[in-house]
């Protein structure tokens, strides 16, 4: 369950003000101290925009974490996320810790077969009687003698329409339906698009470095738009880091 930021505006005022056991209460407040950390890091990031990207359950797996160096990295992955301005979740996190850690994820399970659909029932085709036949026939037979016309003598209620509206209004045109608009491109697909074609402009041995270089940081899901944004923010803000504090074993 997620809190709001007044609830935890009130939790540093007061404390456990609503009686929460007390390993629950714990990592609320190491939850907290760890939003103070990132905020006083120097990254220009307020509070109140950690605690609405970054929950406390999204915190979890970081907060989890024993292995120091894993810790130092995620939380550094942490603040690049929140200076791009992106929300951070529970399940990226983790798969980034087990990045970091060189764990494979879990492979999916082969014993549970997906269900095989259900076949659409068929109509049974009505059997006709020799009176119908016979009707059918002579209705068949009267349609071959009719002549043929090029346009049916009936009008939809929109010609009617149409045609009334050309009476009265002899020099109106009737505009053409305006198309669709185009829904808009997301704009994080828009920024990957534009990074692959300007990579494509580089030499072949640039391509080729910057291949090796996003290999090896298995958290760049991006490809070439976290190649440049990382190389720009490496000359922007060169990375400072982070001290960590001793965690306490239990």
């Amino acid at each position: 369950m997620s809190h709001c930021i007044d609830y935890f505006r009130k939790w540093k005022r007061e404390g456990n003000f609503c009686g929460l056991r007390k390993q629950d209460a714990k990592e609320i407040d190491a939850y907290i101290a760890l939003v103070e950390k990132i905020a006083a890091n120097g990254a220009g990031l307020d509070m109140d925009t950690i605690f609405d990207r970054f929950t406390a359950g999204a915190a979890r797996p970081l907060l989890r974490c024993k292995d120091e160096r894993v810790y130092e990295k995620a939380l550094n992955y942490v603040v690049s996320c929140l200076k791009r301005e992106e929300d951070i979740t529970g399940g990226d996190l983790q798969a980034t810790i087990n990045g970091f850690m060189g764990k494979e994820p879990a492979p999916k399970s082969t014993q549970m077969r997906e269900p095989e659909p259900t076949p659409a029932p068929v109509e049974p085709i009505p059997v006709k009687s020799l009176g119908d036949q016979i009707r059918a026939d002579e209705v068949k037979a009267a349609d071959a003698n009719q002549p043929t016309t090029k346009e049916s003598p009936f009008k939809t209620a929109v010609q009617v329409k149409a045609g009334i509206a050309g009476e009265m209004y002899p020099d109106h045109v009737q505009e053409p339906d305006a198309e669709p608009a185009e829904p808009a491109e997301d704009p994080k697909a828009r920024r990957n698009k534009l990074a692959d074609e300007l990579m494509s402009m580089y030499s072949d041995r640039f391509q080729r470095e910057a291949r090796r270089v996003i290999q090896e940081h298995p958290t760049w899901r991006n490809g070439n738009a976290d190649f440049f944004f990382f190389g720009g923010e490496a000359i922007i803000d060169p990375p400072k880091k982070v001290s960590v504090e001793p965690r306490k074993t239990r």
